[in-house]
């Protein structure tokens, strides 16, 4: 049992250029469409701003001082995530290192929008700024609009990507839900291949997934006992590829532009 997380991810940029922009859009825009019903009470920190569609809210909390995540209510779940600043660094020899950490200011811009800023720095010297931009799309449906930005780089750093993950602040089991992912994943994928994605779904699995696999790059989830569901899209994703970036060994390179 554990509790179930849904994350985008981008794939690997380089340090050639500074500063590097990583555009993996949640800059191209993720949408997360969310439906369910009664209020409950947050458990960390205090909501300071918050977008509400329905009786479904997207609030930005105060840890503490200059200290921000972000959860989103879901009938009488909360999808967390109290370190959105996550930035994975490539160094020499190919180990990889993930950082953590809060937004440090929040910005209300107005009509629902919200632009949070946080910056992270590697062992290296590597400083990594990111900008997220909250909104709401329309009913039952929130955006954010991400960059993150290299504003240095520490010699002996490669590489970089980004994820955004929402934990659900409930114990849970995959058999709880369940799942789809075009061309991939439907339901509990019971008559699918031994072999193919999301075969097993045992509890101590992640299933990674490139976005350009499927016909439409969308990810959902319902619980099936309450029948709320969680969806995240990619808006206007690029899905173009070059002639290098083939093989199982890392490739890290600005032209992949998929989440």
């Amino acid at each position: 049992m554990k509790k179930i997380i849904i994350s985008t991810h981008n794939p690997f940029e380089s340090f050639k250029m500074i500063p590097v922009l990583n555009d993996f859009s949640i800059i191209a825009i993720i949408v997360f469409f969310v439906f369910g019903g009664i209020d409950i009470y947050a458990q960390s920190g205090n909501a300071i701003h918050t977008i509400t569609t329905g009786s479904t809210t997207l609030s930005i909390r105060e840890l503490s001082h200059n200290n921000y995540g972000i959860v989103i209510k879901l009938s009488n779940t909360y999808y967390e995530q109290n370190e959105p600043c996550a930035v994975e660094v490539v160094t020499g020899g190919g180990q990889t290192n993930w950082i953590y950490g809060t937004y440090s200011s929040v910005e209300d811009l107005g009509d629902n929008t919200f632009r949070c800023k946080g910056m992270q720095a590697s062992g290296n010297g590597s400083t990594f700024t990111f900008t997220d931009t909250y909104s709401l799309r329309s009913f039952g449906c929130f955006k954010v609009d991400r960059q993150v930005r290299v504003t240095s780089a520490g010699n002996g750093d490669f590489g970089f990507s980004t994820r955004l993950t929402f934990a659900e602040n409930n114990v849970s089991s995959m058999s709880d839900f369940d799942f789809f992912a075009p061309g991939i994943w439907y339901k509990d994928n019971a008559k699918v291949a031994d072999a193919a994605l999301a075969s097993d779904l045992n509890d101590y699995y992640y299933y990674w997934f490139r976005e350009d696999r499927m016909p439409l790059p969308i990810f959902m989830l319902r619980n099936k006992a309450s029948g709320d569901t969680f969806s995240v899209a990619h808006i206007n994703p690029d899905g173009s590829t070059f002639v290098g970036e083939n093989g199982l060994n890392r490739i890290i390179d600005g032209r992949m532009k998929f989440a």
